[in-house]
C-alpha cells in the first residue's frame, strides 16, 4: 500500500514553518499554538489526522493560497509527488508473481497485486527484459538484479581500472536477472507524467478537498492507483506502445518465450528411430542416366528439350499411358528413361539429430506455394567406383530423393513410442528461438538510443 500520508509530513511540516517564519508570525497568530508546533515538528496524532480541515483553513486564510498548495506544494514538488508514487507501484516489476509469491514480501495487498500486473503491461515492451524476468522466474531469487547501463563502465584512475556498478558491490551482479531499471523507469514515467498529473488532479485532489480528511489521503489514493491509474492511464500509455513497432519487439519477445521455449522435457536415450520406407510398384521415370555416367552435360537448348519432355513423360505416368515408339526413341534421346518399379519395403535406423537436419534443410516440400523448379537442382556428388552400375547409382538418388522430399517414408509410432523426435525438434527450437530474441533485445536497444525525453512525453500526452 502507498503510504502517501506519512511521506508527506516532512514537506507539510517545512512548508508550514517556513509560512509562518517568512510572515514574522508567532505560533498562536494562526492557530492553537501546541496544534502548530506539533504540525512544525512533523508529528502525527494516533487519530492519523496531521492537520485538521480548521487548521488548514487558518493557513489558506492568513497566508492567501490554496489547500492543495499547502499540502502538495506547488507543480514541481506535485510532479515529485507522483514521480515517487510511480516509483513505489514500478518496483513490483523486480519481484515475482504477487499473486503466488505474495509470502516472499511484506506489506502486499490488493493495491500490490493490481499495480504490479498493471506496471508489468508496461515494462513488457521491452525485450531484454522479458528475457531477463524469464530467467528471473526460473530462480530462486526474491528481486531482479538492477544496474545502471550508463555507468557499467570502466575508469583509469592513477593508472588503476575500477567499475562503479561492479567493483564496490558485496555480491557480484547475476547476468541471468540484471535490467537497468532506472532506464526503463526513466522512460515510462516521462510517458505517463502528464497523464498521472492531470488525473491525480482531477481524481485525487478535487475530492480531498470538498471535505478534508488527513486520515484519508491513503485510501483515496489507493483507490485512484487501481481506478485510474491501472484501470485507465496504464492501458492507455500500452495500446500507445503496441502501435510503435520498435516497442512492438517487447512484445515479440515475450511471445517466443512464452509460447515457443519449453524447457521441461522428459529425459530421453532414444538416439534413432526408425524410418519405414515403402515403394509401391510402378513407372520411373530415370532423367541423365547416360550424361552422368559418361560425365557429358548438355546444352541449354538441350536442357530446355529435356525439360519439355519431362512434362509429357509426368503426366503420362500420373495418366497410366506408355509412349509410342517414336515418342520413345524421343525420350530416349535426351536421357529421359522408363523403368519399371517392383514393390518394396524396408525400415532403418536413423539418428534422430539427422531426421532433425534433414527437415529443416530441406525446402518446396509441402508448399502450396509454385517454388518447386521441374528439375531437382542441387543433387549431391556421389564418389562411387568406375564399374558400379547404373542400378546402384539410381537407387542412390533414389535415396537422395527420398531423404530430401521425406518421400514414401514413415516413423511408425510417431507420437506415441518414437515421439522423442518432437522433443529433440523441442531442444532445437529453443537454442534458435534464443538466438532471435537476443537479436531483438539488440535491436530494440539501438533503436531506443536515439529517443530523447521530449519525444517520449509527446509520445503518450
Amino acid at each position: 500500500m502507498i503510504n502517501l500520508e506519512e511521506t508527506l509530513i516532512p514537506s507539510i511540516s517545512e512548508r508550514c514553518k517556513e509560512l509562518r517564519e517568512s510572515y514574522g508570525l508567532k505560533m498562536e497568530q494562526i492557530s492553537d499554538k501546541a496544534v502548530i508546533s506539533r504540525i512544525e515538528k512533523g508529528t502525527c496524532p494516533k487519530s492519523g489526522n496531521f492537520i485538521t480541515q480548521t487548521v488548514l483553513t487558518d493557513y489558506v486564510n492568513i497566508f492567501n493560497l490554496s489547500p492543495e498548495e499547502l499540502i502538495f506544494g506547488g507543480t514541481e514538488e506535485l510532479e515529485e509527488t507522483l514521480q515517487w508514487i510511480f516509483d513505489q507501484l514500478f518496483f513490483s516489476i523486480l519481484q515475482k508473481d504477487l499473486v503466488t509469491d505474495a509470502n516472499l514480501y511484506r506489506n502486499v495487498d490488493r493495491v500490490s497485486v493490481i499495480s504490479q500486473q498493471a506496471v508489468l503491461s508496461m515494462a513488457e515492451m521491452f525485450a531484454e527484459y522479458n528475457f531477463q524476468r524469464y530467467n528471473f522466474l526460473k530462480s530462486d531469487e526474491a528481486v531482479m538484479d538492477t544496474i545502471n547501463k550508463k555507468m557499467d563502465a570502466y575508469l583509469s584512475v592513477g593508472g588503476i581500472f575500477f567499475n562503479f556498478e561492479r567493483d564496490f558491490r558485496s555480491t557480484p551482479i547475476n547476468e541471468d536477472t540484471v535490467i537497468d531499471f532506472l532506464d526503463m523507469e526513466k522512460k515510462l514515467w516521462l510517458m505517463c507524467k502528464e497523464k498521472m498529473i492531470r488525473s491525480f488532479e482531477t481524481n485525487v485532489m478535487s475530492s480531498l478537498f470538498e471535505n478534508f480528511v488527513y486520515s484519508t489521503i491513503n485510501s483515496t489514493v489507493n483507490l485512484w492507483i487501481i481506478k485510474n491509474f491501472c484501470g485507465d492511464i496504464v492501458p492507455t500509455v500500452v495500446e500507445k506502445m503496441k502501435s510503435n513497432s520498435i516497442f512492438k519487439l517487447g512484445l515479440l519477445s515475450k511471445q517466443l518465450l512464452q509460447d515457443f521455449i519449453i524447457e521441461d522435457l522428459p529425459e530421453s536415450y532414444q538416439k534413432t528411430v526408425p524410418i519405414k520406407t515403402t515403394r509401391t510398384a510402378g513407372t520411373d521415370i530415370i532423367i541423365g542416366r547416360r550424361t552422368r555416367k559418361n560425365n557429358k552435360k548438355l546444352s541449354a537448348n538441350e536442357l530446355k528439350e529435356q525439360a519439355r519432355l519431362c512434362e509429357i513423360a509426368m503426366d503420362m505416368i500420373a495418366n497410366d499411358e506408355q509412349p509410342d515408339t517414336e515418342l520413345l526413341a524421343e525420350f530416349e534421346k535426351y536421357d529421359i528413361l522408363f523403368e519399371e518399379r517392383p514393390q518394396e519395403e524396408y525400415i532403418r535406423e536413423e539418428s534422430i539429430n539427422s531426421v532433425i537436419g534433414r527437415a529443416t534443410s530441406s525446402k518446396y516440400n509441402g508448399r502450396t506455394k509454385n517454388h518447386r523448379p521441374i528439375l531437382e537442382t542441387g543433387s549431391p556428388i556421389f564418389e562411387v567406383p568406375n564399374n558400379i552400375s547404373d542400378k546402384i547409382i539410381d537407387d542412390l538418388f533414389t535415396r537422395w530423393y527420398e531423404d530430401t522430399h521425406f518421400n514414401n517414408q514413415t516413423i511408425p509410432g510417431y507420437f506415441t513410442n518414437n515421439s522423442q523426435i518432437g522433443n529433440t525438434l523441442q531442444e532445437y527450437l529453443n537454442n534458435n528461438i534464443q538466438i532471435i530474441i537476443e537479436s531483438i533485445i539488440h535491436t530494440q536497444n539501438n533503436l531506443l538510443l536515439f529517443l530523447k525525453e521530449e519525444d517520449l512525453l509527446a509520445f503518450a500526452k
